[in-house]
């Protein structure tokens, strides 16, 4: 019913989140069908640069990530600490989010502020599964973190 009088969907509150990315993160994926539906920008972070996407990825929430790629985002948008939404479902082992991800060809290569990449991380969680889709893509896997430690 709200939607009907026309607010102002992309309106953040004082920490830059937007009514998608509250329910991106809640897992109220049919408010978020509905917040697509009429056109809400898909690309806003909020105060620490997360943005629904990674938000979702993070979460592991597999039905809002489908939707929220479906109005193609920007799949690179990091957050103040340099983690992309590929490298959130990598670190949390969420397999098929990562999938989701790599069909729309994310640079695989961003690291986050410590220069952990996707791989490094899924590696060092032991998450076999990750690791074999990320390597199934070109990737540098001699990249090293800042303490010098590669995947």
């Amino acid at each position: 019913m709200l939607l009907e009088k026309n607010p102002n969907i992309d309106l953040c509150n004082n920490i830059g989140c937007s009514p998608l990315y509250n329910a991106s993160q809640n897992e109220h994926t049919d408010i978020v069908r509905w917040l697509l539906k009429a056109n809400t920008n898909v690309n806003i972070c909020n105060t620490d640069g997360c943005s629904s996407l990674l938000c979702a990825s993070y979460e592991g929430n597999t039905d809002i990530v489908r939707l929220l790629l479906e109005k193609t985002p920007n799949v690179d948008l990091c957050n103040t600490d340099g983690c992309s939404p590929l490298y959130m479902a990598s670190q949390n082992g969420h397999t098929n989010i990562v999938k989701l991800l790599l069909e729309k060809n994310p640079k695989i290569d961003l690291r986050n502020i410590d220069g952990c990449s996707p791989l490094y991380i899924a590696s060092q969680n032991e998450y076999t599964d990750i690791v074999r889709l990320l390597l199934g893509k070109y990737f540098q896997v001699d990249l090293c973190n800042n303490d010098g430690c590669s995947s």
